[in-house]
């Protein structure tokens, strides 16, 4: 069987080949939600590596997916999708074990005693899966090789079963409601059972049939049944993915207004966060700054709505004023990273390079694989006139987002300016031979 050190190689090297090729979604407030609920879930799994490399990807169709090497991928859909918190996270339980039993690594190892199936074709079709959501994906699929290495992926009932039954202990671990898988699976059952049209990427490669939901809530009833307190930050981030999906901003607008004053608590939180999130994408950004203000009366130590607020003066233009609140917030909270992101793009905004230069060198050995935060350290550099720095940074951003030719081209400019700095040309020289090894990842 694939090794677990080989199983990590490939993940890097298939999370580069996403980067390049699915439409991402770069949210920072969202993935910081993503990083919290997931890092909440794997420490109650039985993963023995917990650190997860999450990518969401911008789609409002549902599906999820978990890659060997500790990749998870979440589509912006399952948000608009999950009625409750306990929904989102049992779908992202359900990934998580996936990886902790080693499915995919037995799904490629039996891939393997096919002769023509090659690794990279493999993966491949994962990516195509994890990138397609319309009927190009399937078209792309259609040769009888392809169908093969596709019917590979799917999950066995086996796997489907082990990996419900762990979802719920994680669940159950992670003080999350283990009911919420059954609820969702009977959901999406409902939704799609008599429907003609073609059924989520979800639903093909995790089917749901009466059975699966059954045994769901037979499970679920072995656990005592008790009160689980509300996420607000999962419904905060419902409303902002509702938002964001909204084609008729203004005529949302109107009807968010009428609606405010007429919800109950929770719905009452949403329609204002999601109102405040629309009158963003419309750029009336006095106008969302003043509702937010509004909003974080009744949750002044919600960070996530402080975030909402800084990233509006910073669309506003006014960066003095995004880094005074966020300096504010950083000295009670240095190690958020999304944060320190933000932070970052304000300092830079405000002219302040060498303030961000000087926190972006600690950030950069504790979060190298951030191809975000090697693109604000490229800025930096690109401030600084640091001709040689902007060439390193942009090339580790090139090659996290899955450009190999392109990131070893910016090394060679870099080659270029190092007189005789022998020690820098020799880092450079081995990068090069890294990055260049790195293209054959894929190869099992």
């Amino acid at each position: 069987m694939v090794s677990p050190e080989k199983e990590k190689m490939l993940g890097q090297a298939w999370l580069r080949a996403l980067r390049s090729k699915a439409p991402l979604m770069h949210d920072p407030i969202v993935m910081r939600y993503l990083r919290n609920i997931t890092r909440r879930l794997a420490n109650g799994s039985e993963l023995p590596d917990k650190h997860l490399n999450i990518v969401l990807i911008n789609s409002p169709a549902i599906n999820a997916f978990a890659v060997p090497g500790g990749v998870i991928g979440i589509n912006a859909g399952l948000f608009l999708h999950s009625k409750t918190e306990g929904e989102l996270a049992g779908v992202v339980a359900h990934e998580l074990a996936h990886l902790s039993q080693r499915h995919f690594a037995r799904t490629i190892e039996e891939a393997k005693k096919d002769q023509w199936v090659q690794g990279a074709a493999l993966l491949a079709s994962v990516l195509l899966i994890a990138t397609s959501d319309s009927d190009t994906g399937y078209a792309a699929l259609a040769t009888t090789q392809a169908a093969a290495v596709q019917s590979r992926l799917r999950f066995s009932r086996r796997n489907e079963r082990e990996a419900d039954r762990l979802a719920m202990s994680t669940m159950a671990n992670a003080d999350l409601d283990p009911r919420s898988i059954g609820n969702f699976f009977e959901q999406l059952q409902k939704t799609h059972q008599y429907s003609r049209e073609k059924p989520p990427e979800y639903l093909l490669t995790h089917p749901v049939t009466e059975s699966r939901v059954a045994d769901a809530r037979g499970r679920a009833a072995q656990y005592a049944s008790k009160y689980y307190p509300e996420n607000t930050d999962f419904y905060l981030i419902k409303a902002r993915m509702e938002a964001r999906y909204t084609t008729d901003i203004e005529g949302s607008i109107k009807q968010h207004k009428k609606r405010l004053e007429n919800s109950s608590t929770i719905q009452q939180l949403m329609t204002h966060y999601r109102l405040i999130n629309l009158l963003i994408s419309a750029q009336r950004y006095q106008e969302a700054e003043k509702q937010l203000k509004a909003l974080i009366k009744k949750a002044p130590n919600n960070l996530l709505l402080h975030l909402t607020h800084a990233q509006i003066k910073m669309a506003n233009k006014d960066f003095p004023s995004a880094v005074n609140l966020l300096k504010s917030l950083y000295a009670t909270q240095p190690g958020d990273f999304t944060l320190n992101l933000i932070y970052l793009e304000a300092l830079l905004g405000n002219h302040q390079e060498k303030t961000a230069l000087k926190l972006l060198e600690k950030l950069k050995t504790q979060h190298p694989q951030s191809p975000g935060l090697w693109a604000l350290l490229e800025q930096a550099y690109g401030k600084t006139h640091d001709i040689i720095g902007v060439h390193l940074a942009r090339t580790e951003r090139l090659f996290l987002n899955g450009k190999p030719d392109e990131a070893i081209e910016q090394l060679e400019f870099a080659l270029a300016l190092t007189d005789n700095d022998f020690p820098l040309t020799s880092k450079i020289e081995h990068r090069i031979q890294a990055i260049n090894k790195s293209k054959h990842a894929l190869r099992l």
